[in-house]
């Protein structure tokens, strides 16, 4: 690092190497960025995902990872998460690839009525500053630890609206459920993110 010093002078040692560690610390972040994007990808390949919908992730890349960059992204959040609507895969056919390990999940409902209560993309998109239910349990172990209710989401039964909630079923697999919009417990969460690209 002393041939540094030689060429800035007029720049203390401690400026220069607080130059030179923000400088690694952008180039571990996007590393780790990248990393993160290709095992995503690798992901949905592994298990079935449509290669046309992997591609159309893929074409979003560059804008998706220069986003993630600049974020500041919370404790315990994860900088993004491909989604794949309904629109573009139904849920008996997106629940499958939500995997408990060798247990696939699955759900029981007719998914016609579940309604989006906030305002998605009809088409593949990356959720960014993510706690997202369907794709958390894709792509995370999420249901290791609680169960997981889609607040942006409901199912309209004859009794009444009924929140989507990821799940453990008895059979250790894992079920897209749905219960009262009171029905929780303190090891339950809810899906949430900060943007969409």
């Amino acid at each position: 690092m002393k041939h540094l010093f030689k060429k800035f002078p007029g720049f203390t040692d401690t400026e220069i190497e607080d130059v030179v560690s923000k400088a690694k610390e952008r180039a571990r972040k996007e590393v780790l960025l990248e990393n993160l994007f290709e095992s995503q990808i690798k992901t949905l390949e592994r298990l079935g995902c449509p290669k046309e919908i992997v591609d159309n992730f893929q074409r979003k890349k560059d804008k998706v990872l220069n986003e993630a960059f600049e974020m500041s992204i919370d404790e315990g959040h994860i900088p993004f998460l491909p989604v794949i609507p309904k629109s573009y895969m139904g849920l008996y056919a997106l629940m499958p690839m939500v995997r408990k390990g060798e247990y696939a999940g699955f759900m029981t409902y007719n998914p016609n009525r579940l309604i989006n209560t906030v305002k998605v993309s009809e088409d593949p998109y990356f959720a960014l500053d993510v706690e997202e239910v369907v794709s958390l349990g894709i792509f995370t172990e999420i249901l290791s630890s609680h169960n997981v209710q889609a607040l942006g989401s409901c199912y309209d039964c004859e009794g009444g609206l009924l929140v989507p909630t990821l799940v453990m079923h008895w059979n250790s697999r894992p079920l897209l459920d749905f219960y009262d919009p009171g029905a929780t417990s303190n090891s339950w969460g809810a899906g949430s993110c900060g943007d969409r690209i």
